[in-house]
């Protein structure tokens, strides 16, 4: 039950945006201290940070995070200059970068791309072992 009413004092905190990159409609969370260092939060492969609440959650008062929700049907590259623009929209500079699980790949991919983006980063779960059955997941990205 703590784990719900946790979830619905979180909900009451979101703030969504939309911006239009080259066609395609991004949302993204824009949420926490607007005064606050930015941070910006790559989800896993669920592609939505709704689903990372408890962490979000946890940086919420100090920073200002940004989590986007990865449109469908995108390829990596679109992905990867999506949140760059997104960044750049929102004028961010000298910010953090957390990526989970997909979107700790998300977070190295970007910083190979764009070595300058973020000051730090933080990786977690960002690994994935080898099974035939993870490729046809693979192949949806």
């Amino acid at each position: 039950m703590k784990y719900i009413q946790r979830f619905k004092a979180f909900e009451e905190k979101l703030r969504y945006k939309e911006i239009i990159i080259d066609g395609v409609k991004w949302e993204y969370l824009d949420i926490g201290n607007p005064l606050g260092k930015p941070l910006v939060f790559l989800t896993g492969g669920l592609r939505h940070p709704i689903w990372s609440f408890c962490v979000l959650d946890l940086f919420i008062n100090d920073y200002r995070v940004i989590a986007p929700v990865y449109s469908t049907g995108l390829s990596l590259e679109p992905v990867i200059d999506g949140v760059k623009h997104i960044m750049e929209h929102e004028g961010l500079k000298d910010s953090y970068m957390i990526g989970s699980s997909w979107g700790g790949n998300l977070v190295q991919c970007m910083t190979y791309k764009y070595p300058d983006i973020a000051s730090k980063i933080v990786l977690s779960n960002t690994g994935a072992l080898y099974s035939k059955s993870l490729i046809p997941f693979l192949r949806f990205y």
